[in-house]
């Protein structure tokens, strides 16, 4: 098999899949874990979230690199007191690291600072904290201004909240302050208890329905009832690999539509990429690309029947990388990737490309996969 030469630092863009839905992990106040289908709200109870004892008054959560946070809380006798827990992704258990952290409502990685989250520390009026998970110390930075944050999150160096009367706040993290990113829309109706960014650029929000947000206007979009609604979620993040197949391939030679199958491991593992269907000895191309909406300018999909005569065959991807095999002799291009350990959370999409000359075009394309790379 020969291959194009690959720079190493795209290298780090090449993505595993796990064979898991639910790619996105919940709590609940009365401490159980759910994970979910971030595209269908599909989802299911882990169990709960302290083991072997109860735990409960979960109300936020947040990852930091790779590791996940939320809250809980315990009755004394003035009341509650807030702790700090680490989330496991895998069990949904928690494991207490921090007492005495505040009644936090929200929290997020803190755009700017290592090691630190923020938080939303509820009161008469809502102030923003930071929070060292290195050493638990609580830091108060500033009022927002606002007094019904519930929701917090960190989008592409922003920090943004979700309030429940005025809808999406984009906070300033080095003084507390809030702004309604769109004073037009309020909260649309949608009841939001968590936010989370996607690491295929969506925001999301929600608590037994699950929304996506555009960060630029504040209009939430439903997507769907969050395991049919059946958990009262108030915090959720990303939290294994997935693989999504999207669009349709054209014709191959023998199989019908051209289907591309992905898998893989961690990173330090490979990844393969597989199709079938195809006329042994033919050259075949895996596209890689950082992107599916647009390349080189040209809106994606691209239908490309007029540019290369092809039939129902359209481009998915940009095309950022490209590796070329063979066709082998049970008519499958098979290619495998190692994976650098470095590549963990990235996401990248792929797609086949086989000249086949009995097709119209001499060329058929499969559809399009996302991937994206574990922890």
């Amino acid at each position: 098999m020969h291959y194009h030469t690959v720079p190493a630092v795209l290298l780090l863009w090449l993505s595993p899949l796990l064979p898991a839905q639910f790619d996105m992990i919940g709590i609940t106040f009365t401490g159980q874990a759910v994970e979910f289908d971030s595209h269908t709200g599909a989802g299911a109870l882990l169990g709960p979230t302290g083991s072997p004892s109860a735990l409960s008054g979960h109300n936020a959560t947040a990852r930091l690199v790779n590791d996940l946070f939320t809250t809980d809380r315990t009755p004394v006798a003035a009341g509650f007191q807030h702790h700090l827990d680490r989330l496991d992704k895998t069990t949904g258990h928690c494991t207490r690291i921090f007492n005495n952290v505040g009644d936090l409502r929200g929290l997020a990685a803190h755009p700017s600072v290592a090691n630190t989250l923020c938080g939303i520390l509820d009161g008469t009026g809502d102030r923003l904290v930071s929070i060292s998970v290195a050493t638990g110390v609580v830091t108060v930075v500033g009022a927002t201004g606002f007094a019904g944050i519930q929701a917090l999150g960190e989008r592409g160096g922003q920090l943004l909240a979700w309030d429940i009367t005025a809808g999406l706040l984009r906070i300033n993290p080095n003084t507390g302050v809030a702004t309604d990113v769109n004073p037009n829309v309020g909260t649309n109706g949608a009841p939001i208890q968590f936010l989370a960014t996607h690491t295929d650029g969506r925001l999301l929000g929600g608590q037994r329905e699950l929304y996506r947000i555009d960060p630029a206007t504040g209009v939430p979009t439903l997507i769907a009832s969050i395991a049919q609604g059946a958990f009262d979620l108030r915090g959720a993040e990303e939290r294994v690999s997935f693989r999504q197949n999207f669009g349709t391939g054209c014709a191959s030679v023998t199989a019908g539509n051209c289907v591309l199958t992905v898998s893989g491991t961690a990173p330090g593992g490979f990844l393969t990429a597989s199709s079938g269907g195809h006329l042994a000895g033919r050259l075949g191309v895996l596209v890689l690309g950082f992107d599916n909406r647009a390349t080189q300018g040209q809106t994606l999909p691209f239908l490309l029947d007029g540019l290369l005569g092809t039939v129902g065959c359209t481009l998915y991807t940009s095309i950022d990388v490209t590796r070329f095999g063979t066709v082998n002799a049970s008519g499958f291009c098979n290619h495998a990737l190692t994976l650098p350990t470095a590549s963990a959370g990235l996401t990248l999409f792929a797609q086949h490309a086989i000249l086949e000359p009995t097709l119209p075009g001499g060329m058929t394309w499969s559809d399009g996969v996302m991937v994206r790379i574990g922890f």
